[in-house]
């Protein structure tokens, strides 16, 4: 079985290139899947769900754009 490396709230932030309240909003409004510890008190996510949520979120840039750069 293969152990999950978790991440909390600002190793999720890192991942996903955005600050640690978007992390918690996005969690707290159900969009980012995570794992609330300790009484409820403490995040985690797992680093498959990061990244499921920054592709569920991505903003596709048209190839025209993406040339002209």
């Amino acid at each position: 079985m293969t152990e999950v490396a978790w991440l909390d709230p600002r190793g999720a932030a890192a991942r996903a290139v955005v600050s640690v309240p978007t992390v918690l909003r996005e969690a707290r409004r159900g969009r980012l899947r995570g794992f609330k510890i300790a009484g409820g008190r403490i995040w985690r996510f797992r680093p498959s769900d990061v990244d499921e949520w920054i592709e569920r979120s991505a903003t596709p840039v048209p190839y025209e754009v993406r040339r002209s750069a």
